[in-house]
């Protein structure tokens, strides 16, 4: 008997252990941040993307919203790698491709020296 009850307590304490871990592994750990453009443009539009999709996001900046040179935005995010694209004042557009963000930083600066692809 005491076999029987230490074998079923050994099979529920297995099977809480692994709906744990599923539960823990399947959340989505999301992050605020602060995307600051350290640059000297004028950005009119970010769009973000996973690296495994094929289209853009909606614009972080909405359809009539620029961030001047010091100016930031903060944003809500899932943590993930990304991909990036943004767009200056002029229509320039800049890809940056595995961007990780929520890496341990709460800043994402957009710079002159933003390598784009």
């Amino acid at each position: 008997m005491k076999k029987v009850l230490f074998s079923t307590l050994c099979v529920a304490v297995l099977a809480c252990t692994a709906l744990f871990f599923q539960s823990f592994t399947t959340k989505k750990q999301s992050q605020t941040i602060k995307i600051y453009n350290n640059s000297k443009w004028d950005i009119d539009h970010i769009y973000i993307s996973h690296v495994d999709k094929a289209s853009w996001g909606s614009d972080l900046l909405g359809s009539d919203e620029v961030m001047t040179p010091g100016e930031y935005i903060t944003v809500k995010i899932e943590c993930a790698i990304y991909d990036v694209k943004l767009v200056d004042e002029d229509g320039v557009i800049c890809e940056l491709a595995d961007v990780t963000i929520c890496d341990d930083d709460s800043i994402w600066a957009i710079g002159d020296l933003t390598k784009c692809k």
